[in-house]
C-alpha cells in the first residue's frame, strides 16, 4: 500500500483493480461513484505479470512496468482529469492480480473489479481473477460487467418484483 495512505489515517477506502482492457474505464467510473457515495478515498491498482506467450521473448519486467505506468496514468487522466494525482492513490504492482487484490482488500471497504477474462478454457485452467476475488476478498466486491453508459450506484434503491 502506498505510504501516502495509512489505514489509520482514513475512515473508508474503495480499491479498484484495473488492467489494460477497455473495461478498466468502466471500473474506474463505478469506483469513483462508490467512493463518492461512501465518502471514501480511492486507491487504484494495476497489476502486471509476464504473459506466458512472452516468456520465450526476453523482455525486462521494468519495460512491462513502465508501459503499465504509462497506461495507468492515461486511464486515470481520462476518467479523473489531468490533476488525478490529487484525487486518487494509484500504483502498478507486479504479480498475480488475484493475489494482490485479495491481499489489498484487507485494507478496503469495497473492491471494484471487472469481469473480463481469458475465456472458458483458460479460465477453467487458471481461474478468473474476479472469481478468486469474490471468493476470497476481505471486503465486499463489486464486479463491473461490460460497457455501461450510466453507472447505477450501490446506494441507489433496488426494486425487485
Amino acid at each position: 500500500m502506498n505510504a501516502n495512505l495509512n489505514r489509520t489515517d482514513i475512515q473508508k477506502l474503495v480499491l479498484a483493480g484495473v488492467d489494460s482492457s477497455t473495461e478498466s474505464r468502466d471500473i474506474l467510473i463505478a469506483a469513483r461513484a462508490e467512493a463518492r457515495n461512501l465518502g471514501a478515498n480511492l486507491r487504484v491498482v494495476m497489476t502486471t505479470s509476464v504473459p506466458i506467450s512472452m516468456m520465450a521473448v526476453p523482455l525486462p519486467l521494468s519495460a512491462i512496468e513502465q508501459a503499465a505506468n504509462t497506461k495507468l496514468k492515461e486511464l486515470l487522466s481520462e476518467v479523473f482529469g489531468p490533476d488525478f494525482a490529487e484525487k486518487v492513490d494509484s500504483e502498478v504492482v507486479s504479480g498475480s492480480a488475484a493475489r494482490i487484490l485479495i491481499d489489498e482488500s484487507a485494507n478496503a471497504d469495497l473492491l471494484v473489479i471487472g469481469s473480463r477474462g481469458h475465456g472458458p478454457v483458460v479460465g477453467a485452467i487458471i481461474g478468473s481473477v474476479s472469481q478468486q476475488c469474490v471468493a476470497h476478498a476481505h471486503c465486499p466486491v463489486l464486479v463491473v460487467r461490460g460497457e455501461r453508459r450510466e453507472y447505477i450506484s450501490l446506494a441507489d434503491p433496488v426494486f425487485v418484483g
